[in-house]
Order: structure tokens, then C-alpha cells, then sequence
């Protein structure tokens, strides 16, 4: 499971221009506007033949886009996947108005009904090449073919292996693209009720972060260089931790010093009504993540893991920011994690994460 959770990272911290090599947009603007694509975030339709999905090529595909998603009290996917055969998907208009479609093919066979649909977008005298020139693995990608704000990818090879080795060698340029894809989404979902002015107004005058915090949020603790955000939303409780400390040395931002700090400030902070219960990492059993990354150019360590409370049934998953300001010589620390018993998980946290990974670090406060 560690590997792929770091492929998953690789994925999403990746530039999305690197792909192997792209298509051109696949509408045709001569027709009439076609309608708009419906659908969740994270979900991907693949289009393929039953007897591909059910070999190596879908045990392929299932492992590196349906890998778990770093990191769960309990694993959820990266990705939800569907699978449509190709007669199926064209057995009812409304599976054509899905955002997200990956279509496996074949380019040696080629009357096989991807390699058909292949050729009606990337060209019958591209496909052709391919053949003559006995092509490597490779991607195309196109939009809005059969509905607006559609993403469609082929993942192209020349039989199995090919196919194969294209999702290998793809997988962190086209998840980063699907990634890409969904963040609008997120962003509307985020920010469905407003921006919180005053509450972001205090957080940039207090570390300097401009972010923008949506309605709902209440300020549950704020003392000394410490705040902490809270939301109740219909199935889950959304939370920030903010907190900063003077910089002295490359020590402070290390896994060991990360995990430190959370546990000191959560378990002076963060408590329950039951008498000695505080909030803490559990590093025993789980693994915890940590990576180097930046927010707004700063160099940042993030690391991911899984609380919980002592002496109480409650725990989550949490991403933690330790972001250098070497201008202040500061650490500021931004801290997201969910409670949301029962309830999937990954959704919520990427709201809270889009709202940290957009936010600016202001000079001068």
C-alpha cells in the first residue's frame, strides 16, 4: 500500500504539462452546444472490453488508480472506477454525460471497439502509424467530446502489455490531470455558502496566511500563537489548526519534529469531556507520510497520518503543514483533519486541503 501512496504523491505534486503527449480538444464546435458533464469528483468511467477489464490490464489499471488514498483510519481509494463496456456505454445517452472516462486500447486490434473509438478522435492515419511504426505505450487526452467539461484520456499500447505498460508509465501525468480536472468542483463544494471575511481577515493578521476560511467556521480556541477553526457540516466536522513558532535550525522541520509540535499542541488544545482524553498521532500502528512541497512558494514539509483521542473512540485522518518563512523567521504551522465517524473521508479532506494549498503567505504582516 506504501508504494502506491506514493505514487498517489508523486501524482498529484507533478506538473500536468508533462504528459507523454497530449491530444487536441475532441468538440466539435460546428454542432450545436452539447449539454454539461454530471458526476462526482474522483470518479473515473473505463471504457473497456469485459475480457480486458477482467485481465491483467484491469488489475493494472485497478492498482494504480484505485490505490489507496494517503491516509485513511480505513482504506479509501484514490479514485472510484467504474467500468462500461463499450456497447454498454453507447446503450444509453446519459453515460455519455459523465466527466471522467479513461478508454483502454489496443491499437494492434483493430476492430475492437476502443481502437474504433481511438481512431474517430486521434485520426484512422494516426492509429495506422502506430502499427506501421510498432508505437510505444503512449496517452492521448481530449475535452468536452461528448458533453461540456468532459476529460477524456485513451491509454494507448500495442496489446496487453502495451496497454500495461501505458497506465505504468501515464498513471502520475493522467491522475494529476483528473486532479486538475476536479478542482473547480472541490472549489464550488468549498465555498458553496461564501467566504468568511472576518475570520479570514484575523488568520492573515495573526500568521500572515491569507486563506480564504468558508462560511460556517467558528473560531473554537484562539490563544497565544494559536487558533483553531471548527465546522459542523451534515456528516462530518471540519477542522483547522494554526500555530507559529520562532525559526532556528532545518531540525524543526523534520517527520520527528512535525509529529512533536502536533502532539504538543493537540494535546494542550484538543480534549474531550472525558477526564484525561486529548487528541494525539497514532504512529504506532499507522504509518505517518511526510514529503517536502511548497505552499505559495515556501518551502513547506507536509506529513499525513491518523489521530485519535485518548481514552475515547474518536480518531480521523489529518494533514499537517510546517511552512519556513525565512523573512520572519517563523515556522507556521497549518494543521486540517476531520471527524466523520461512519462516513468516507478523502472528499472532506481535500476541501480542507484545497483550502490550504491555495492560500498565500503574505509579506510584511
Amino acid at each position: 500500500m506504501k508504494s502506491q501512496t506514493l505514487l498517489y504523491i508523486l501524482a498529484i505534486a507533478i506538473t500536468v504539462g508533462l504528459l507523454t503527449s497530449c491530444m487536441a480538444d475532441v468538440t466539435d464546435n460546428s454542432r450545436p452546444p452539447t449539454p454539461t458533464a454530471i458526476g462526482k469528483t474522483n470518479e473515473i468511467v473505463v471504457i473497456a472490453d469485459d475480457a480486458v477489464w477482467q485481465s491483467a490490464v484491469g488489475d493494472t489499471l485497478r492498482y494504480y488508480f484505485g490505490a489507496a488514498y494517503p491516509i485513511m483510519p480505513a482504506p479509501e481509494p484514490i479514485f472510484d472506477l467504474r467500468h462500461f463496456t463499450p456497447d454498454y456505454f453507447y446503450g444509453d445517452a446519459s453515460r455519455q454525460k459523465l466527466r471522467t472516462y479513461i478508454i483502454l486500447t489496443d491499437y494492434a486490434n483493430e476492430s475492437a471497439s476502443t481502437t474504433v473509438m481511438a481512431e474517430g478522435d486521434i485520426g484512422k492515419e494516426t492509429m495506422r502509424r502506430y502499427r506501421e511504426l510498432d508505437q510505444g505505450p503512449t496517452a492521448k487526452i481530449g475535452r468536452n467530446k461528448w458533453a461540456q467539461n468532459q476529460l477524456v484520456t485513451y491509454l494507448i499500447g500495442k496489446g496487453a502489455d502495451g496497454i500495461i505498460e501505458s497506465i505504468k508509465s501515464n498513471y502520475a501525468n493522467v491522475a494529476a490531470r483528473i486532479n486538475e480536472h476536479d478542482m473547480k468542483q472541490i472549489e464550488a463544494r468549498t465555498y458553496l455558502e461564501g467566504v468568511h471575511h472576518g475570520i479570514s481577515q484575523r488568520i492573515l493578521e495573526s500568521y500572515g496566511v491569507k486563506m480564504k476560511i468558508p462560511q460556517g467556521f467558528l473560531e473554537a480556541i484562539t490563544q497565544d500563537s494559536f487558533t483553531w477553526l471548527a465546522k459542523n457540516g451534515d456528516d462530518a466536522t471540519y477542522n483547522l489548526m494554526y500555530y507559529k513558532i520562532p525559526y532556528t535550525d532545518q531540525s524543526q522541520i523534520s517527520l520527528d519534529a512535525a509529529i512533536d509540535l502536533r502532539n504538543e499542541i493537540s494535546q494542550r488544545y484538543i480534549t474531550t469531556e472525558t477526564i484525561g482524553s486529548y487528541m494525539t498521532i497514532n504512529d504506532e500502528d499507522l504509518p505517518v507520510y511526510d514529503y517536502v512541497t511548497d505552499i505559495d512558494g515556501y518551502y513547506t514539509l507536509e506529513t499525513r497520518g491518523v489521530w485519535e483521542m485518548t481514552k475515547d473512540f474518536m480518531g480521523g485522518p489529518y494533514f499537517n503543514w510546517l511552512i519556513l518563512d525565512q523573512d520572519r523567521q517563523e515556522i507556521i504551522m497549518i494543521d486540517a483533519f476531520v471527524l466523520a465517524p461512519g462516513e468516507m473521508k478523502r472528499d472532506h479532506m481535500q476541501m480542507l486541503e484545497h483550502m490550504v494549498k491555495s492560500s498565500e503567505i503574505v509579506k510584511g504582516m
